[in-house]
């Protein structure tokens, strides 16, 4: 297994959050807000590795690894080089437990 470093994590990326709010017409508006920003390891994943795990997703997807962070969530955003990623998943990483590996990807 290779060895994973801090000195990886060279992307900085901007985790987001949608808060709903009434409108009072029956309606909400979303307010998005940037919680924090982080640096990850930041790659696109191989087509062979989407057919191995069954992640056929409608977009194109990344695997993401980032210190655990108490601002993510499964309904977050990520910004990445002006594109918004839509996590898939987020999954504790089992050999440094400090770090958690997300799948998110980015509709076409």
């Amino acid at each position: 297994m290779e060895r994973f470093k801090v000195s990886d994590l060279k992307t900085l990326i901007i985790i987001q959050t949608e808060t709903k709010t009434d409108d009072g017409m029956g309606g909400y508006t979303i307010e998005v807000t940037n919680k924090c920003k982080v640096w990850a390891k930041l790659s696109q994943m191989s087509s062979h590795r989407q057919l191995l795990y069954s992640q056929i997703i409608d977009g194109v997807p990344y695997d993401i690894t980032i210190r655990s962070n108490e601002n993510l969530t499964i309904d977050s955003k990520i910004i990445y080089n002006n594109k918004s990623l839509t996590i898939h998943s987020i999954q504790e990483n089992i050999n440094w437990p400090e770090f958690v590996n997300i799948i998110a990807f980015e509709k076409r």
